[in-house]
This record gives C-alpha cells, sequence and structure tokens, in this order.
C-alpha cells in the first residue's frame, strides 16, 4: 500500500520528467549529399532486379510442384 500512495504522491511529476525530453525534442533535417542520393537509388533499382529473380525462382519452383502432382 505504501508503493501505490508514492505512486500517487510523486507518479504525475514523474511522468512529466520523462516525458519532457520527448516532447521537446526536435527532428535534425541535414542535407543528403548528391552522390548518396544516387547510390540509394542504384542499391533500389539492384534490390527491385535481385527481387525479381528470386520470384521468378519461387514461381518455377512452384510451377514445377505443380506439374509433378498432376503427372502422378
Amino acid at each position: 500500500m505504501k508503493l501505490m500512495n508514492t505512486c500517487r504522491k510523486y507518479g504525475v511529476k514523474l511522468a512529466v520528467v520523462a516525458a519532457a525530453p520527448l516532447a521537446l525534442a526536435t527532428q535534425a533535417w541535414a542535407e543528403v549529399p548528391e552522390s548518396v542520393k544516387t547510390d540509394l537509388a542504384t542499391a533500389k533499382t539492384d534490390a527491385m532486379s535481385v527481387a525479381a529473380i528470386v520470384l521468378g525462382i519461387i514461381a518455377s519452383i512452384f510451377a514445377i510442384t505443380l506439374i509433378r502432382r498432376v503427372l502422378r
């Protein structure tokens, strides 16, 4: 019961102290260099082509399993 009374007494103050840094935090908007932007765009293109290849492999495995089921 003593813990509950302490929480009632100091709970609001503790919540304000804990939430203050979160409420006062701001985002930093830094300029991203052009080389980083182009590298990210290149990486996105590469990732999309890898994803397409993986999807094609999965589709071909699925098709092979369907054909094997039909032939049995």
